[in-house]
């Protein structure tokens, strides 16, 4: 007769259950284990500044103004920083503190390159004594680009906005009988002063600026126009004309 098999039993089945049980627990450690190690290691790898260096800065955009070379040194602290860790916003932030950035977009391209994409500032006029303005009224401390003539604005804290638009309605009035204005005044009473480029001043006042400005040109047409360089001033802060003041060293001529 043949040997009976003996089916296990309920202990026996226990006793064979716990060793694969611990063991299968003990490889699912181990991989686990394994598995944050090399998760770890990767990570470090990739923040190691000497695994991904950025060796390359790519400069473009608007650099008419601006020294590449001092550029270059404000970027320097970022070349060979991890190119995956690279503080964009940062970079951005310490690009446009320069007076002359207006914007900065700071790019990464793969594998090891920096790139940043400048626009300047547009400077529109000169400020008081010592700053210039750009086109959208913001002022800068630089310095006034060589051989190019700006204007000279003035007027109290807070009144950019306010003196460049009435700087172009100075402009188009005055180009109208090909007078070229030379700067504005906003002074801290609020009264108005245009500079001319030949030589005398508008005396515009507080109030009624464009009624004014609109009465010195018809009046200029009419009687001022063949004696520009014997004004030194003239005065439109009356109800309906207006004073001239003549230069010392010249006679009016009448008319």
């Amino acid at each position: 007769m043949g040997r009976a098999v003996r089916k296990p039993s309920g202990e026996d089945r226990w006793r064979y259950a716990a060793p694969l049980a611990m063991l299968r627990g003990g490889l699912m450690g181990a991989a686990v284990a394994f598995g944050l190690t090399g998760v770890m290691l990767t990570a470090r790898w990739v923040v190691d500044d000497r695994t991904l260096p950025t060796t390359e800065v790519a400069l473009g955009g608007e650099l008419e103004h601006l020294d590449p070379m001092a550029v270059r040194a404000l970027l320097q602290p970022y070349v060979g920083r991890n190119f995956l860790r690279l503080p964009v916003a940062e970079i951005r932030a310490a690009m446009e503190a320069h007076p002359w950035v207006e914007r900065a977009i700071v790019t990464r391209t793969w594998p090891d390159t920096m790139r940043v994409l400048i626009r300047q500032r547009t400077p529109v006029a000169v400020w008081g004594e010592d700053q210039l303005i750009d086109q959208r009224g913001v002022r800068f401390e630089a310095r006034a680009p060589a051989g190019v003539m700006l204007p000279r604005l003035h007027g109290p804290q807070g009144s950019e906005h306010l003196v460049m638009e009435r700087w172009q309605r100075v402009r188009d009035s005055l180009s109208a009988v090909s007078l070229m204005p030379r700067g504005l005044s906003h002074d801290p009473r609020g009264a108005w002063h245009v500079s001319l480029d030949d030589g005398f001043t508008l005396e515009l006042g507080r109030e009624q600026f464009d009624q004014r400005l609109q009465r010195f040109v018809q009046i200029y047409q009419r009687v001022l126009r063949g004696q520009v360089d014997r004004i030194d001033a003239v005065d439109l802060r009356y109800t309906n004309g207006l004073a001239v003041r003549w230069r010392s060293d010249v006679t009016p001529q009448n008319g």
